[in-house]
């Protein structure tokens, strides 16, 4: 669900079980900006427990991911998805990883590329 308040850029949607709130996902437009900096944006990754590559980090508690995206309207802007965690469950860091491999492929085959 959008959240209306936000920026147009940003796109939000939470997932709860049993009144609470077991994981969130996000898809943002980010001009300007890497992985670590929109890492350092999320509060509930811990950055120094992420691993992986430039365009896609990952840890125990969620992961962000550019897209690629075929046609985007600006060049200088940036889609990233972003899986976190919440909550008490604990899945593993591999079913994090391909989670959010599998959301970010379906961004991309999505209408969500085209800004």
């Amino acid at each position: 669900m959008e959240d209306k308040t936000l920026n147009k850029s940003f796109q939000h949607c939470r997932v709860s079980v049993d009144g609470e709130e077991v994981l969130s996902v996000s898809r943002e437009w980010h001009s300007g900006r890497d992985i670590p900096q929109v890492v350092a944006l999320q509060s509930e990754l811990d950055v120094g427990s992420l691993r992986g590559e430039d365009d896609f980090q990952y840890g125990e508690k969620g992961a962000v991911k550019r897209v690629v995206c075929r046609h985007p309207r600006q060049e200088d802007w940036s889609l990233f998805v972003i899986t976190q965690v919440r909550g008490s469950q604990e899945p593993t860091v591999s079913e994090i990883k391909r989670f959010t491999a599998t959301y970010a492929k379906a961004v991309e085959q999505s209408k969500q590329c085209d800004r």
